[in-house]
């Protein structure tokens, strides 16, 4: 399997450290509350892209509506009344692999760095993880509905070294 990450001595997804919790029959994965710490100040916005860089978001979804986002062309997440479907090309071939979620996406809390992407569905209900490799500089596309709600952080790097 084509990794890009083993010249750089690593290989394979890193996600985020997790609180869980059983609920009503059901396991909630939440962010550490802890990773707020690595948050610079909260930024607003409007329009349609974003520059890609280590960020959280979060945001509402408007019921019965259709959002995506593109990940400067390296991996999609759509979302609609359904669920979320979160697609990206294969490494070494241009097949397209999906990964879906079903039910209805009130809300979504989004972790970006520079190779995986992690997305908390309705605090925590569902988790989608991914790597992917964009070429940077990149954008964040959004399409469709506007998000409701919206906040983003930008992140500053965990790792001491």
């Amino acid at each position: 399997m084509h990794q890009p990450t083993r010249a750089q001595g690593w290989i394979h997804q890193m996600t985020c450290v997790r609180e869980l919790e059983w609920q009503a029959g059901t396991l909630y994965q939440r962010p550490l509350r802890e990773l707020a710490a690595l948050r610079e100040e909260a930024q607003g916005w409007r329009g349609q892209t974003l520059p890609l860089a280590p960020m959280e978001l979060a945001f509402d979804i408007a019921p019965n509506s259709t959002l995506g986002l593109d990940f400067a062309g390296a991996l999609q997440l759509t979302v609609n009344r359904d669920g979320l479907r979160l697609s990206r090309r294969g490494l070494q071939t241009a097949e397209m692999h999906h990964r879906y979620w079903r039910g209805e996406a009130r809300r979504l809390r989004i972790f970006i760095d520079r190779s995986s992407v992690e997305i908390f569905i309705n605090d925590g209900e569902g988790v989608m993880s991914s790597r992917f490799f964009p070429a940077y500089p990149g954008q964040l596309i959004f399409s469709g509905a506007t998000p409701v709600a919206f906040c983003r952080w930008l992140l500053r790097p965990c790792m001491v070294e």
